[in-house]
């Protein structure tokens, strides 16, 4: 298992060499008052290398297993880090469980948005969403939405995960109403929510029945995108 190198570096010393503290005055090292401080990590490192160990292996076995399944010392066992290590990053199970779900909503949003193309028409960049969730369930290993799943082991309306997963059904909320406004839909707001809904229970249909989404789930957006567009527009065929 692999281990931190610790630096002891006097607190002087620091206020000394620091741009931003360079007009403190501080007396030497051997007062009593002055108090070495834990530097963690390796010289030279600009990167939390073991906190990224942490969250790469907490994402695998959450995701594929859940929250109750899995215990704080099997991640850092496959990190590997200490277990010190682990909750001088992450205090309880509940900041790393918060930290899951914002990295594999961010993940998950940033997939999306790279399938979709910028130079496409607001109402076919809607379509290009739906298509990129279409490729995520291939039969036979697709769980469901990961931030579904969250929520659903957090029962505690108050976990700080909660909110984050709030935040991310909102982006993606926020990215539908955008594209509808801008491809003139009658009432943006509706249309949102109605691609939402149809997104997500998408998602669930696929995780129940082990396969991927029919074509009918394309059809239908496609039925709820052409009946809020201008009369002038082109429809989506």
């Amino acid at each position: 298992m692999t281990t931190d190198t610790q630096l002891i570096i006097p607190i002087c010393l620091l206020i000394s060499t620091s741009p931003i503290l360079s007009g403190v005055s501080w007396r030497h090292c051997g007062e009593q008052h002055c108090l070495p401080v834990v530097m963690l990590g390796r010289v030279g490192d600009t990167t939390d290398k073991a906190r990224t160990r942490i969250v790469r292996r907490a994402t695998e076995l959450f995701r594929a297993e859940g929250f109750g399944a899995v215990g704080v010392d099997r991640i850092s066992d496959l990190a590997p880090v200490s277990k010190r290590t682990l909750y001088q990053r992450f205090p309880t199970k509940d900041d790393l469980i918060a930290e899951y779900v914002r990295t594999i909503g961010d993940t998950n949003y940033d997939s999306m948005q790279d399938a979709v193309d910028d130079d496409a028409p607001p109402a076919e960049r809607i379509l290009q969403a739906f298509i990129w969730l279409q490729n995520q369930t291939t039969p036979s290993g697709y769980r469901g939405c990961p931030i579904v799943n969250a929520v659903a082991e957090l029962p505690d309306a108050t976990h700080p995960a909660r909110q984050l997963a709030l935040d991310h059904k909102d982006q993606v909320l926020g990215f539908f109403r955008d594209q509808a406004a801008s491809a003139g839909a009658a009432d943006p707001d509706e249309l949102a929510e109605q691609l939402i809904m149809l997104f997500d229970g998408a998602s669930s249909y696929s995780l129940v029945r082990d396969s991927r989404i029919p074509p009918s789930f394309l059809a239908a957006a496609k039925t709820l995108i052409n009946a809020q567009l201008p009369p002038d527009s082109q429809p989506l065929k």
